[in-house]
């Protein structure tokens, strides 16, 4: 498994990315940012993982490396060398979707 991160900050935009980004199975993006909700966020992130999972959270605050940061985004691009990754979303509700998500996974493998 590779691990790397980079960053996007208003003042300097996105810092060059990893080799690694067109070989990443999932991203993880973490944000206090306006430009997180922005679709053009989403579309670079696209366009730097082609093949990925990406995967995005609000925080209020991101964590790159050892530093900690405010309005601004940290990417974790992850490639596995062996394995897959499958991504399904649904709403927790008080009827429980937790079991619901476990069987729709486990129909796939």
């Amino acid at each position: 498994m590779e691990i790397s991160q980079f960053r996007w900050t208003s003042n300097s935009g996105w810092e060059t990315p990893p080799a690694l980004t067109s070989a990443a199975n999932l991203v993880l993006a973490f944000s206090d940012s306006n430009y997180f909700r922005d679709p053009r966020c989403y579309q670079d992130l696209r366009r730097m993982f082609p093949s990925a999972h990406i995967v995005g959270c609000s925080s209020s605050g991101s964590v790159c490396g050892t530093k900690i940061s405010d309005d601004d985004i940290v990417v974790t691009a992850v490639c596995f060398k062996r394995g897959s990754v499958r991504m399904i979303s649904g709403q927790q509700e008080a009827s429980g979707i937790v079991p619901v998500l476990t069987d729709e996974l486990e129909v796939g493998d």
